[in-house]
């Protein structure tokens, strides 16, 4: 897992959730990108150095991302930061907090991310 390789370069980082969705963008000064929503229990000391050795593992474990990366389609990563507690808040919000329900790591869409951001 490339966030596995985040962590390992950045031992002090402990994260307790996260997902990620698309941020689509017609903005060539802001072009698309995944963004990262994570809530740690620990955050990295360099939030920016996380989601650069983060956007570095995906390119070498996901060819199809690094081809969007090289061809400029999408830029590096966006890392958001969540407050302890969103996913929890989130998920008791939607009434799926507890049994098996487990929180989606990868969206299609926004809908969980605009969720948690609220």
């Amino acid at each position: 897992h490339s966030w596995r390789e985040a962590i390992r370069r950045h031992p002090e980082a402990e994260v307790t959730e996260f997902t990620v969705a698309p941020l689509v963008s017609d903005d060539k000064a802001q072009p698309s990108r995944h963004e990262w929503l994570v809530e740690f229990a620990q955050p990295p000391r360099d939030a920016a150095a996380f989601a650069a050795v983060l956007d570095e593992a995906l390119r070498q474990r996901n060819t199809y991302y690094d081809d969007l990366r090289q061809g400029n389609i999408l830029t590096i990563l966006q890392l958001t930061k969540l407050p302890p507690g969103a996913f929890r808040r989130y998920m008791k919000s939607v009434g799926k907090l507890g049994g098996q329900n487990k929180v989606p790591r990868l969206g299609n869409d926004r809908a969980l991310a605009e969720g948690l951001l609220r």
